[in-house]
Parts: structure tokens; sequence; C-alpha cells
């Protein structure tokens, strides 16, 4: 069991278990999530010196063509009030 210690949440959305996982057994439903824990079922699986777990988490970042498209927005907000203001509608 992880417990996330900083504030604000995790964000996860998926767990991917690795090619290189190599204990038998070991999938991604064994990873279970939410915003504040990540906890692993190791329950009736056993450790071989050597073995490997490897999970890749997924979380939601927003993709930097998002960040453009809402700079333009507002951008265009900005610029029609104060197209506005300058013609003297309110």
């Amino acid at each position: 069991m992880f417990d996330l210690t900083s504030p604000g949440p995790m964000r996860i959305t998926g767990a991917l278990v690795d090619a290189q996982t190599s204990m038998m057994g070991f999938d991604s439903s064994r990873v279970v999530f939410d915003d504040g824990r990540i906890a692993i079922d190791w329950n009736g699986l056993s450790y071989v010196d050597g073995t490997r777990v490897v999970v890749n988490f997924t979380t939601a970042v927003p993709e930097p063509g998002t960040y453009a498209m809402m700079l333009a927005g507002l951008g265009m907000v900005g610029a029609l009030a104060a197209r506005r203001q300058r013609s003297g509608r309110v």
C-alpha cells in the first residue's frame, strides 16, 4: 500500500504492467488506485531472487494543445471586451 503524503490528488487514470515484469501471475488486476492511494495485491504470489515487477501509471495531464486552445479563447474574450470598451458599448 502506498499513500500520498503531499497535498492534492495523484490523478492516476490507468496502470499497465510492463512486459519486463517476470513475476508469474502478476497482472494489472492486482493494482488498485484512487486519488490518494495505490494498493498492490501480492496474495498468492511468490518472490524469487531477480523477479521484476514494473507498473507504468498514466495520469490525466492536459496536452499542450489544450493549453494553447484555452489561451487563444481567453485572448479572444479579452480582445472582444477591449473592442467593446473602445466603441463605448457596454
